[in-house]
């Protein structure tokens, strides 16, 4: 199948490291099967009417060159497009909030994936909840005393802000220590309602494991080890990554989720896994297909590229 129009929306261009970002490999792909892409960055997205407009480009999209510009679109109906991609990265903040709310004025016209309202409703650290037998004990609250208490109850925590991404604002806290009460309300003045998670020993060693799910079947993993000293395993914090295997807690896990995923529109998403527990349900643009690539010397956007194929035929 080829000639389809696929829509990608992201964050600036400039901002993509290509040969390291899963968008890039998978709209390498599609340029490769004579699909058209379109590059839409996040921010020039407008609501005329009912109609939605964005400032795109047609990209050629290769190795040597990155993002190569074929042609400038002003104003660019989305709703000519056969398939979207929503691809922006977290920080889910008032803009990415506004974005999920504008791409629904295409429904019924073109399909998105992630499905907005399902990212919008779907924040990656309070996804789990929904799944209690799968995630670490875990409180989420504003108030300092219910996180002190469930500080003292677990013994050691992982404080961590709802809407960050990257390790950002995410600190480990001990049950004792004097200046729990002050960090916590710090973190509250800086970042809002909070989520705190019962620490994982086994993420010092062990790391986590990121599996990539698509259409509700695992796609592959890899595991991300925390730098010497850490505990947070963001590669962005000089973190390094390593082979996993899929076991077959990883398939529970994946089993017990799938029909609430399929069921918001969640058909590609990323679970952060540590000791047989999920720590996130990553929904925004999850990443990984380099990084399994290289392990499994697999091609993983293909299988990507050919739901979407699927997915935009069908729809």
């Amino acid at each position: 199948m080829g000639g389809m129009k696929f829509g990608f929306v992201m964050d600036p261009p400039e901002t993509i490291r290509c040969l390291e970002d899963t968008s890039f490999y998978i709209m390498k792909e599609s340029f490769e099967r004579g699909h058209e892409v379109f590059y839409v960055d996040s921010r020039h997205v407008t609501a005329r009417g009912c109609g939605l407009y964005a400032d795109a480009r047609q990209v050629e999209v290769n190795v040597s060159d990155g993002f190569r510009e074929l042609k400038s679109f002003r104003g660019l109906d989305l709703s000519s497009l056969d398939i979207i991609f929503l691809r922006k990265d977290p920080p889910f903040d008032r803009h990415y909030l506004s974005l999920t709310y504008l791409l629904e004025f295409l429904k019924g016209k073109v399909p998105v994936l992630n499905d907005p309202a399902g990212v919008r409703n779907a924040n990656e650290k309070l996804y789990g909840l929904r799944f209690p037998d799968c995630v670490p004990k875990t409180v989420v609250s504003a108030q300092p005393p219910v996180i002190l208490e469930f500080l003292e109850e677990v013994g050691e925590a992982v404080l961590k802000p709802l809407w960050q991404r990257g390790g950002i604002g995410v600190v480990k806290m001990k049950s004792g220590d004097s200046e729990n009460e002050a960090n916590i309300r710090k973190n509250l003045r800086e970042y809002g309602t909070l989520l705190a998670q019962q620490f994982i020993p086994e993420v010092r060693t062990e790391g986590d494991k990121r599996i990539l799910v698509l259409n509700g079947e695992i796609l592959g993993a890899y595991r991300r080890i925390p730098p010497a000293g850490d505990f947070r395993v963001s590669l962005e914090k000089d973190g390094k990554y390593e082979a996993a295997v899929i076991d077959r807690r990883d398939r529970e896990l994946t089993e017990t989720i799938r029909p609430s995923l399929l069921s918001d529109g969640l058909y590609f998403v990323g679970l952060d896994v540590i000791a047989g527990r999920i720590t996130e349900i990553n929904v925004t643009s999850p990443a990984g297909i380099p990084e399994i690539n290289h392990f499994l010397g697999a091609k993983l956007e293909a299988e990507v590229v050919s739901f979407l194929e699927r997915f935009a035929k069908r729809q």
